[in-house]
């Protein structure tokens, strides 16, 4: 709202009134007191004084404005790090996810001349794989947003669907829908079947990742917004932008 735009208006309008004012005192009864009402209309009109009146109202307005839709700066503040949390967990997951199945000559599954994995580097990066998982649904879901919740729950679902195909490499599904890895037993474990979970744009690592990156980009997308849903806008900087 331009302060100075409807001061201009309101001063023309006030000086219209003002000469209407005259030609109605020359049939007045009143005469003295007309003229001492128009007198002090144009005289306020003519200092500084009516131009704060009018800032001074539209600032109250703002305040108004403000302390109805603005949240406390500390719950904004408590917001933007839950949000920036889910955030950072959930792209360092898509980011693990991408390098067990990138392909080609960065892969993680490469084999040397004898045809063999490295076992260690792979039980390395799953388990890796497999403590930023466990961050990223935490962080989302002990967030105050459903939208985040939504996408863990995508997560989660996802994951159960391959609890079998986990018992065979080592990783078990937790109660708590977390993940386990055991070494020994990964170690032990064909890592064909380790390849075909992750290795692929069709495995379960692929899918995670997407949704990781999904995860990530919502967080970023809701962390403008609080808990009710309101946009977390501050009215009173935007009346200030245009005094």
């Amino acid at each position: 709202m331009n302060i100075n735009t409807n001061y201009s208006a309101m001063y023309n309008s006030r000086i219209s009134n003002l000469n209407s004012g005259l030609n109605v005192i020359k049939n007045s009864t009143n005469t003295s007191n007309d003229i001492f009402s128009l007198a002090k209309d144009f005289s306020l009109m003519r200092t500084s004084g009516y131009r704060s009146l009018v800032s001074s109202y539209y600032n109250k307005a703002a305040t108004s404005l403000n302390t109805q839709v603005s949240k406390p700066k500390e719950e904004e503040s408590s917001i933007n790090v839950d949000y920036r949390e889910v955030k950072e967990d959930a792209t360092t997951l898509a980011n693990t996810a991408s390098s067990l199945y990138t392909t080609g000559d960065k892969s993680l599954f490469k084999v040397d001349s004898e045809g063999n994995y490295n076992t260690k580097e792979l039980y390395k990066a799953v388990s890796s794989f497999v403590k930023d998982y466990n961050s990223a649904i935490t962080s989302a879901n002990e967030s105050d947003n459903m939208a985040l919740k939504n996408i863990a729950n995508t997560m989660i679902s996802t994951t159960s669907a391959y609890a079998n195909t986990f018992k065979d490499v080592g990783i078990t599904i937790k109660e708590d829908h977390s993940l386990a890895i055991d070494e020994k037993k990964f170690m032990d474990s064909e890592m064909s079947k380790v390849k075909s979970l992750f290795n692929s744009t069709a495995s379960y690592g692929y899918q995670i990742g997407a949704q990781a990156m999904s995860l990530s980009s919502t967080s970023v997308l809701q962390s403008t917004y609080g808990s009710n849903g309101a946009h977390q806008y501050s009215y009173g900087a935007i009346f200030s932008s245009y005094m």
